[in-house]
């Protein structure tokens, strides 16, 4: 049997000084078979064919440590393998991507986005946001707020000239703050992608931004850049003064300038909290799945809260029932993140990692092998140091159709490699055939 020693970077090694963790992931015995046949040169074009018809071998041809000792053909014979394979997962994707842009799964949209090695498909993926876009700002309305004008104000094409010095200001970062893409649709609408997105240059266009682990900006007074756009960020965020923009935000939300956010919606899959400069929402929607807590804030005024857990301001103010909602299920809107209870999972932060405190038999996880009571110490490159933290390599899990568990059971240390099909609607369909 074929052991691949997949060796990771990490925050915490796994001994002292050695900053790596070791992974044993042991192929099923049809797949080991073929990758030996690549390994020792024999039948090799026709191992690589048949190898790149197992969709199932993705993970570990993703995780294979590249060349061994002279075989210099060895790792393009299993890029060539794993490129079939990917072949048929963008297939599926396209399948896929459609039904998230209909649900407005925006943080579905943005890792893929990010992840999308051509950019004429990044750019026709978010064209087609448009639509889920202009019903999220339309939305707003039917609870009572501003008119659908002011959030998306018109498709106004940026001036050449304008892109171009936006595009090279954003360009000049290097490392994880390189903008993967900045272009111009045909309706107008300008679109970036990346990993980190920093700007020091105002925007007042209509930006669709899709950032992976950081969006800000770099100014010293502390005035708003992201102004009229529709911003989508997959971690936490600081927010400066913002105007007419829609923040929709996998994780806690902090305004930390004084002039806070006006005429804007902010989503947040977590808490939406200020610093003490920070100041409040005006004429706006503050949506969160926890705390809403604005300390600086005297009165409601024409804002709209929802929040799943409570909404706290810094004096008494009356609870108007169509204002301020507390102990929401759901966030508005029909705005939904990644939740490890769509694959029937029931978490807890321990020590180490996350605990499965319950798990369904329809559960693709259960499928493959995961069960009550299991830690999972690690997923993927992720050391789930929080709840988000397992949330957010999940949904990376499912752009890439599987994760790999390491868990603790029983004083063991087990490799499980989940297989997943898009997100379970309603109930986990069976995994693809081995």
């Amino acid at each position: 049997m074929y052991t691949f020693i997949l060796i990771l970077g990490l925050q915490q090694p796994l001994t002292e000084g050695t900053g790596v963790f070791v992974y044993e992931i042991v192929p099923p015995p049809h797949i080991a078979k073929l990758i030996d046949r690549i390994k020792t040169g024999k039948d090799v074009d026709d191992a690589v064919k048949a190898l790149g018809t197992i969709d199932h071998a993705a993970p570990y041809l993703q995780s294979d440590p590249g060349p061994v000792g002279e075989q210099r053909n060895y790792r393009r014979d299993m890029k060539a393998a794993l490129e079939l394979i990917e072949t048929r997962m963008a297939i599926r994707h396209a399948t896929r991507t459609k039904i998230w842009i209909e649900q407005a799964r925006f943080d579905l949209l943005c890792d893929l986005l990010v992840d999308c090695r051509d950019d004429a498909v990044a750019l026709k993926i978010a064209a087609a946001t448009t639509a889920p876009r202009e019903r999220i700002a339309d939305g707003w309305q039917g609870l009572g707020g501003s008119a659908r004008s002011q959030f998306i104000p018109g498709y106004v094409p940026p001036q050449k000239a304008e892109l171009e010095r936006f595009s090279k200001e954003l360009d000049q970062y290097s490392g994880d703050e390189l903008i993967i893409a900045a272009s111009v649709s045909k309706e107008g609408s300008a679109f970036v992608r990346a990993n980190r997105c920093t700007t020091r240059q105002e925007v007042r266009w209509n930006w669709f931004v899709a950032a992976r682990n950081f969006l800000g900006e770099r100014t010293p007074t502390g005035n708003g850049l992201w102004d009229d756009c529709f911003l989508v960020i997959n971690n936490d965020m600081d927010l400066s003064r913002v105007r007419t923009s829609v923040i929709i935000c996998d994780g806690d939300v902090k305004i930390v300038a004084p002039g806070g956010a006006d005429i804007c919606m902010i989503i947040a899959n977590g808490t939406i909290t200020t610093s003490e400069k920070g100041g409040g929402a005006g004429d706006s929607l503050v949506a969160a799945t926890g705390n809403i807590k604005f300390p600086l804030q005297k009165r409601v005024g024409t804002s709209y809260y929802h929040a799943g857990g409570t909404v706290t301001f810094g004096a008494e103010v009356p609870r108007n029932a169509k204002q301020v909602r507390e102990h929401q299920a759901a966030l508005p809107l029909g705005i939904k993140f990644v939740d490890p209870k769509e694959f029937g999972l029931d978490l807890a932060l321990q020590n180490g990692g996350v605990q499965v405190m319950a798990i369904t038999k329809e559960s693709p996880f259960a499928k493959f092998g995961v069960e009550d009571a299991d830690v999972i110490t690690r997923i993927d490159d992720v050391v789930p140091k929080s709840l988000p933290d397992f949330r957010r390599a999940l949904r990376r899990g499912v752009i890439r159709e599987s994760v790999i568990l390491h868990i603790k059971r029983d004083k063991k240390n087990l490799t499980r490699i989940v297989f997943l099909d898009g997100i379970p609607v309603p109930l986990a369909p069976p995994p693809r055939p081995k």
